[in-house]
């Protein structure tokens, strides 16, 4: 079960930490725990049955409560997609000592785009205190370096399930979130993939401005369609859907143009 609203440019009063961004989507998923030395912890899925190209993704987690920080791991997946590891284990390094003994409490949200990294945060409060609520950017094991985990899902379909998943690696008390949203910037209705002129067909008249994509680029394919014209750069000719325009895409464009359609 979940829900979905549309958010202005507008404050969400109720979350100290959640400044939405103009146009962007808020899907709510439901409560989940997990267990002590969990290796497989708990899941909280949200299904979306829309189909939007993603220009950005933000995971904002609800009353998160976790102590001992450093035995936590939290991630986001789609299912048959990516996997975006948002934090894992603060203060281990190269799966050596127990981690940072600070605690979650309250909402946090992660963002790949912000300069808040968490590691630092948890180390700067010290001993069993809470890391302050907040927006930080995603981070992967034995550093803290941001990993620009949800960078990948730019340019993908929204359309499917997707997991938070947590899970806990010591003795430590039992975590659980009350909810989670799952925010995501909508790009523009994607064309028909391979419409590289964008005239709602995929015929052989779509071979130029495909060779003017591949071979200009993004500003040059949109001097002849315009941003905000018909179709989405991507949606039209990264045809193998692996978020860029390159030569890989020459052999599914010209699958498309014999009647093996491609799907972005």
């Amino acid at each position: 079960m979940h829900s979905r609203t549309r958010v202005q440019a507008v404050a969400l009063s109720t979350l100290i930490c959640a400044a939405a961004y103009a146009g962007e989507l808020t899907y709510t998923g439901p409560a989940a725990s997990f267990g002590d030395n969990d290796p497989i912890g708990g899941t909280s899925e949200i299904t979306i049955a829309e189909n939007f190209n993603i220009v950005e993704v933000r995971v904002l987690i609800g009353q998160l409560r976790h102590d001992w920080c450093g035995d936590a791991e939290i991630w986001l997946e789609k299912v048959d997609g990516a996997t975006a590891t948002l934090v894992s284990r603060i203060g281990v390094v190269d799966g050596i000592g127990e981690g940072d003994n600070s605690n979650f409490n309250g909402a946090y949200v992660f963002d790949s785009n912000s300069t808040n990294n968490i590691w630092t945060a948890a180390m700067a409060v010290g001993g069993t205190s809470v890391i302050p609520n907040g927006i930080y950017q995603t981070s992967g094991p034995n550093s803290g370096a941001n990993n620009f985990s949800l960078h990948q899902f730019i340019g993908q379909n929204a359309n499917g399930t997707w997991r938070l998943r947590a899970r806990d690696f010591g003795p430590s008390p039992s975590g659980f979130f009350n909810f989670w949203e799952l925010r995501i910037i909508e790009g523009p209705t994607c064309s028909p993939c391979a419409d590289a002129n964008c005239d709602g067909f995929v015929t052989v008249a779509d071979i130029g401005a495909f060779v003017t994509a591949l071979t200009q680029g993004e500003a040059a394919w949109e001097s002849l369609f315009g941003p905000s014209g018909p179709c989405d750069y991507l949606c039209s000719n990264d045809t193998n859907n692996d978020g860029f325009v390159t030569v890989a895409d020459i052999g599914t464009f010209v699958g498309a143009l014999t009647g093996s359609p491609c799907s972005n």
